[in-house]
């Protein structure tokens, strides 16, 4: 499940939830895919005329 939630003008958190994880590897590996995923997004977001 992947939430955003409004934290301020202009700006927005965003949560991933995994379901059945089987292991602390696992659960790392995604964290880290997430985390590098949500990175690229930033600049594009970032750079977006308001």
């Amino acid at each position: 499940m992947v939430r955003s939630t409004a934290v301020g003008a202009g700006k927005a958190r965003v949560s991933v939830v995994h379901e059945r994880v089987t292991d602390a590897g696992e659960a790392a590996r995604l964290k880290a895919s997430w985390r590098e995923r949500l990175a690229a997004l930033t600049d594009p977001l970032e750079s977006a005329p308001r």
